[in-house]
């Protein structure tokens, strides 16, 4: 956060390490107006246009990957390189993981997986229970 702060040019490292300004705040291009904030609660839509048919379909087993991007990621840590079912196809959406980093939408296939419960949290779960994730194609291979 501290870096993209410095890059945009909001602060500088030696006002980050002082904790306040130093020097006058760059102006910004927009002002926040009551327009601005209505627009701003009201969520767009992230369903993008498919630039590929979607790899998986309802029932496929799949295996999440073990990643540890230094960036944005949705796929958390405790379904990373574990086995699942694909339960739903949501389209293509934009994606969150290049987004977050100003690389643009990206759009990719967003599914919902469903683990067992002892697949992530060992032989001691609670048999009963399913864990759901959306986790994008990306994040996915075909077990």
């Amino acid at each position: 956060m501290e870096r993209n702060v410095i890059e945009r040019g909001y602060a500088d490292a030696e006002e980050l390490a002082a904790g306040h300004a130093l020097r006058r705040g760059k102006p910004l291009e927009r002002k926040l107006t009551p327009d601005v904030v209505k627009q701003g609660m009201t969520r767009g839509s992230f369903y993008r246009q498919a630039q590929a048919p979607a790899r998986f379909k309802p029932g496929d087993r799949v295996r999440t990957k073990n990643i540890h991007p230094p960036t944005h990621t949705r796929l958390p840590r405790y379904a990373r390189g574990r086995l699942g079912v694909v339960e739903l196809v949501h389209g293509c959406h934009a994606f969150p993981d290049t987004m977050a980093i100003d690389k643009g939408d990206n759009p990719q296939w967003l599914y919902t997986v469903v683990f067992d419960g002892k697949e992530l949290w060992g032989p001691d779960a609670d048999p009963t229970v399913k864990i759901s994730v959306d986790a994008f194609e990306p994040y996915l291979d075909p077990a």
